[in-house]
């Protein structure tokens, strides 16, 4: 639970945090969304507590061989581990992630701060990440390295500073961001739009053709509604670090090549996205959602691309 000095870069960081990250309590999430955060707050519980007798106390860098890291250190690579960048092993900066949380409103995987030292210039000295029934699970110290404690031990009550909520900011697509909106607008039109000739008015499209209108009703011009030509935009990203509102390219067939009127879908997270497909004869109803952990998509995945 050692201090240390915020560096200058840190500093000039937790200051805009600062301006942004106390914008209120968290917001309230659909019942499905919840169902998302849940699930990724079980899996990173999961990985915190698999750490036990394993990660020991390191002051604040991360070393995985051998594993050792700090209160902040633990909770970067925990979270990362299931996909979640805090970006900062800080934890000044991390008490300014995400949205303010009440302690009686408390959750799985919420990040739980303790500030032991009250006249330095910073506001805390320790986190810890929500367990559940008043407890968290932490790097505690150099002789007890990772534990689950109870919040009614006195150190936790006298030294309570705050607790935050990152899995959803981290997880959920943000409308107010460009691709939250694209994102948003493609799910809206799900069971609406349907596979056929390009058409803004009765919202028939094929796949790249939904993208590009999607995009377009977003200010994003593509400038083309072919997918060979769509695949070149943009940066290329790896599988892993895909991010809402990327596009994502499929072959017609298991290792081929992208063709002018391929598979072209919208990245919307969890590993899933939006895509008009010709999936209904009848009806012609093509909006959906898909999975890349499905076997029909994964075995025809080519490549991503980030054009935001």
């Amino acid at each position: 639970m050692r201090r240390y000095v915020v560096s200058i870069v840190s500093t000039i960081v937790f200051a805009f945090l600062l301006l942004i990250g106390n914008a209120g309590p968290a917001a309230a999430l659909t019942q499905d969304q919840q169902r998302l955060v849940d699930e990724k707050a079980d899996a990173i519980l999961t990985t915190a507590k698999d750490l036990i007798g394993q990660a020991v106390y390191g002051y604040y860098n991360v070393n995985v061989t051998p594993m050792r890291m700090g209160c902040g250190g633990y909770v970067y690579y925990v979270f990362l581990q299931n996909g979640i960048d805090l970006g900062t092993l800080n934890n000044n900066i991390q008490s300014e992630l995400g949205e303010y949380v009440a302690k009686n409103d408390l959750q799985k995987g919420d990040l739980v701060f303790f500030d032991a030292n009250k006249t330095d210039q910073n506001p805390t000295t320790h986190v810890g990440i929500y367990y559940g029934n008043n407890k968290i699970i932490h790097m505690a110290s150099e002789e007890l390295d990772i534990v689950i404690s109870d919040l009614s031990g006195s150190y936790y009550t006298k030294n309570y500073y705050t607790a935050r909520r990152v899995i959803p900011t981290y997880l959920l697509p943000q409308n107010s961001t460009p691709a939250g909106s694209i994102v948003e607008t493609a799910e809206s039109l799900m069971g609406i739009a349907k596979y056929g000739s390009y058409n803004e008015t009765k919202l028939t499209f094929n796949s790249p053709e939904f993208v590009y209108y999607v995009c377009k009703e977003n200010g994003v011009d593509l400038g083309t509604k072919y997918s060979n030509q769509q695949a070149r935009l943009g940066q290329p990203v790896s599988k892993d670090k895909l991010q809402p509102g990327d596009l994502l390219f499929f072959a017609i067939t298991p290792g081929g090549n992208i063709t002018s009127r391929s598979l072209v879908g919208i990245y919307s997270g969890s590993n899933e996205f939006v895509v008009c497909s010709y999936i209904n004869p009848k009806t012609g109803e093509g909006v959906v959602k898909g999975n890349l952990s499905d076997a029909k998509y994964s075995s025809k995945f080519v490549t991503a691309r980030r054009v935001l």
